[in-house]
């Protein structure tokens, strides 16, 4: 499923949902420098930034394009600045 297909803009991604018993791998393509992508996760009905189990930020970056998704729930994606080259993000 792509999450963003070649964006070029800033911009929040739909709402998608990982089931339970599921670890999808998420994957960005694009990403330059210090652009970074954001996984947010749905807590009391708001948004927040979603952590590994060190409680450090799940981020996209040139460096680290691939993360995988451990635990179920709703989530998000936020790419927060117009990035140089076309971004997409793909799960599963």
């Amino acid at each position: 499923m792509l999450i963003f297909n070649k964006v070029t803009t800033a911009q929040t991604s739909m709402p998608f949902k990982v089931s339970p018993g599921r670890t999808p791998a998420i994957k960005s393509t694009g990403l330059a420098g210090a652009e970074v992508i954001n996984l947010m996760c749905e807590i009391n009905d708001q948004f927040v930034p979603a952590t590994d189990s060190s409680g450090a930020a799940i981020q996209f970056t040139a460096t680290n394009p691939n993360r995988t998704i451990t635990a179920d729930g709703i989530y998000q994606a936020v790419l927060p600045a117009n990035p140089v080259s076309p971004v997409t993000l793909q799960l599963g």
